[in-house]
């Protein structure tokens, strides 16, 4: 029985205190993990969630094994590494690779194969030179630490590698899995009743996903615009949907339910997400399982389009301009797309339980790979 401890930020619906990508695939693959029976001799042992309330003790779900962690950082240490040890840990799946967890664990409990998730690495591209310096010099020593490394992408391994990161462990892309809720979602839903018209942009609403370009772009060609989504610069970007009322429809939605996003995909006739820089967008899975083509972020339009084997959408580079993004909005809007095939392909390709198991596999692989370690060196 392999026995995993999962360490990351989990969703608010188990009792996190802050939203995001990384949290929203760690609550995924809690969920099917702790309900499922199609994985073999394998146990979801314990979830450290540095995110949720010190010495919380509500599980919000009755089953799920948190570890309890004290307010004190020198407490936590104890709490997690008491953890490894009561819980009979076989395994570690890191979901932030920078984490402090990463480095008690590295130091004091280095005979415990570990698994290490590169999500992105915006953080090191958001320092400046002398944080930069000090960050890739750790992340570089808890990339060697590691036995095996998964990343949401091919994309985000090159994209290290780029940086200057050297991977001394196997790579292994695992693709974040589309939420069960759009693919229940789209399954059950009439499809003829449906008009595809306009734009939605999903996300947060921050630089790096420049949805200015996207209320811009929405004014140039004159489609409907409907942003799901909120974040630092949403006062600002109400002001430009303003100035540019005369030319087009901009409906700012907020957060939205899985539901709710799915039923704006799917009336949607493009996802624009233009991104800086991309591991690979969640809300790119889910357009695609809507049947929803994509104006994203370039090199993971080409990953997609490689993995699915059809065309998924138009790119665009991470130092785009605005005309770029505009003639790649236009080149959708143009062209016909099988909507029922980017559905089939992306819900055939990624499910949660095909991701869940990806990552017992490739746990399964880093024990395998310790354990021939330690009998090399006896």
């Amino acid at each position: 029985m392999l026995r995993l401890l999962t360490v990351g930020s989990v969703p608010p619906e188990y009792g996190g205190t802050t939203t995001g990508g990384v949290a929203k695939v760690h609550g995924l693959l809690i969920d099917h993990w702790l309900k499922s029976n199609d994985v073999p001799d394998f146990c979801l042992a314990g979830v450290v969630a540095p995110n949720r309330p010190p010495d919380s003790h509500d599980d919000f779900r009755g089953t799920i094994p948190f570890v309890s962690l004290p307010q004190e950082g020198s407490r936590q240490q104890e709490s997690y590494l008491r953890a490894l040890d009561e819980r009979h840990v076989d395994a570690v799946l890191f979901h932030h690779i920078g984490h402090r967890f990463v480095d008690w664990h590295v130091k004091r409990a280095a005979h415990i194969p570990a698994v290490g998730m590169i999500h992105s690495w915006h953080q090191v591209l958001i320092d400046d030179h002398v944080a930069r310096n000090a960050k890739c010099e750790r992340l570089q020593f808890h990339l060697s630490q590691m036995k095996w490394l998964a990343a949401p992408s091919e994309y985000t391994f090159q994209q290290g590698r780029a940086l200057g990161f050297k991977y001394t462990s196997p790579c292994e892309a695992i693709y974040n899995a589309i939420d069960p809720r759009i693919n229940d979602y789209v399954e059950n839903a009439q499809v003829s009743t449906y008009e595809r018209r306009g734009i939605a942009f999903v996300g947060t609403l921050n630089e790096r996903k420049r949805p200015e370009f996207v209320i811009r772009a929405a004014a140039a060609v004159g489609l409907p615009l409907v942003i799901i989504g909120d974040g630092p610069q949403r006062a600002e970007l109400e002001r430009l949907a303003e100035r540019v009322r005369a030319k087009t429809t901009i409906r700012f939605e907020g957060q939205q339910p899985a539901e709710r996003i799915a039923d704006f995909l799917m009336s949607s006739q493009m996802l624009c997400v233009p991104s800086t820089s991309e591991g690979l967008a969640n809300v790119y899975w889910e357009a695609l399982a809507c049947g929803t083509p994509i104006v994203g972020f370039a090199p993971n339009i080409a990953e997609l389009t490689r993995v699915l084997g059809i065309p998924v959408g138009e790119p665009v580079s991470g130092d785009a301009e605005l005309d770029e993004v505009i003639h790649a909005v236009e080149r959708v809007r143009d062209s016909s797309w099988k909507s029922d095939e980017l559905k089939q392909r992306a819900t055939n390709y990624n499910t949660v339980p095909i991701c869940s198991q990806r990552y017992v596999d490739v746990v399964r692989k880093a024990v395998e790979a310790s354990m021939g370690t330690r009998s090399g060196e006896g």
